[in-house]
């Protein structure tokens, strides 16, 4: 895509203050390109200065996104079956929740406040960012049946301990890490989702 190419789609949709380096857009300013129907992140932006909204449109894939936003990333409401294409960092909150996502993989590495999933039929937390600021939510998931409102490092142990494989979840594991931070395992609950081995 030439430079004019990517000067008239940022007129468009309205992006303001950017500069292109090798068919990457920078921009020093928010970014919104929510509830358009969009099916596609339609430039390949890489620093975000402020907010990154591509909220309500039909997206699959998170190509195109920057690999860096300075504030909030939200890509809530779309089609998403993983966060690939994900920016690498963020700098304020992660608004994923009420898409199709079934892994995380793609996620980025730090999160600086807090990281949404909720509303998504996702079962492990294989692929966590390695720092999240703020909290993790997980509400309506299946792993908010052990997950719900808890603390981040019990969300780390899960991970760290390796308590959950695909659908499986190891009994014993499970029962070790739950009982180091004093929280109940509604075994029936946890069944819905899960093969308990």
């Amino acid at each position: 895509m030439s430079n004019e190419e990517i000067e008239e789609i940022c007129d468009y949709f309205g992006i303001e203050n950017y500069t292109i380096n090798d068919g990457m857009v920078d921009v020093d300013d928010h970014v919104r390109l929510d509830s358009l129907g969009l099916t596609d992140i339609p430039l390949n932006f890489n620093i975000v200065s402020g907010h990154f909204f591509c909220t309500a449109n039909e997206l699959t894939s998170l190509k195109g996104a920057p690999k860096e936003v300075g504030g909030v990333f939200h890509c809530d409401e779309n089609k998403l079956t993983s966060l690939e294409g994900c920016p690498d960092i963020i700098g304020s909150d992660l608004y994923a929740q009420n898409n199709k996502l079934t892994t995380l993989e793609g996620c980025p590495d730090k999160v600086g406040r807090n990281f949404n999933i909720s509303f998504n039929p996702i079962i492990n937390v294989d692929y966590l960012p390695t720092e999240i600021g703020g909290k993790f939510y997980c509400h309506k998931t299946p792993l908010a049946t052990m997950l719900n409102e808890v603390e981040l490092d019990l969300v780390y142990a899960f991970k760290t301990y390796k308590v959950i494989k695909g659908r499986d979840i190891n009994l014993k594991r499970l029962r070790y890490v739950m009982n180091l931070f004093n929280q109940p395992a509604d075994l029936k609950q946890i069944k819905r989702y899960y093969n308990v081995v």
